[in-house]
């Protein structure tokens, strides 16, 4: 991915028109806030949470002068709807993203050479793409481990695509330890 790009769904926005940008982003959304006020008591009640808020991704992006009115029109219809987010600092993973304001593209003409910001709200957490490991008799280690900062599901699919059956399938998974 080219530096300083950002992909939209299939949409890489540098390679298609030119639009380069700086990713302004947190380490980790806010957690919910799972207090509650109770009447006639000083303070709140804090119930544990471990749940957070959507992510808030603020992309600065520089406009070429090139840009027509035409192009706006196919930039916000290439930024409509919920898709996939990337980023050229980690294109393995991507934000399940969306750009709720439309009004920030449809401002754009006239703007060629300005730098211009996109607010997208996002999953709270990055996603990487599915993994398929190929499985063959005898022993087989799958080396997936997982170095983010939340704890995340896992899911694993056997597909057996073969006539032979599937016999005594053992699956080992270890919990990040915080040390």
């Amino acid at each position: 991915m080219t530096p300083s790009s950002f992909t939209f769904g299939i949409i890489n926005l540098f390679d298609k028109y030119g639009i380069k940008c700086i990713k302004h982003d947190v380490l980790s959304p806010a957690k919910r806030n799972n207090s509650i006020t109770v009447p006639k008591r000083s303070g709140v009640y804090r119930q544990p949470g471990k749940y957070y808020d959507e992510r808030i991704i603020i992309v600065t992006c520089s406009l070429p002068q090139s840009l027509t009115a035409a192009d706006i029109r196919e930039i916000a219809y290439d930024l409509s709807d919920r898709k996939p987010l990337y980023f050229w600092d980690e294109p393995d993973l991507h934000y399940e993203a969306e750009l709720f304001d439309p009004h920030e593209v449809e401002l754009w003409p006239g703007y060629g050479g300005m730098d211009v910001e996109l607010t997208f709200t996002a999953y709270p957490f990055a996603l990487s793409e599915r993994k398929v490991v190929p499985i063959t008799q005898g022993v087989n280690q799958m080396a997936s481990v997982y170095q983010g900062t939340y704890e995340s599901p896992c899911l694993i699919i056997i597909d057996n695509t073969s006539a032979a059956s599937v016999r005594t399938v053992r699956v080992t998974a270890v919990k990040r330890s915080v040390t």
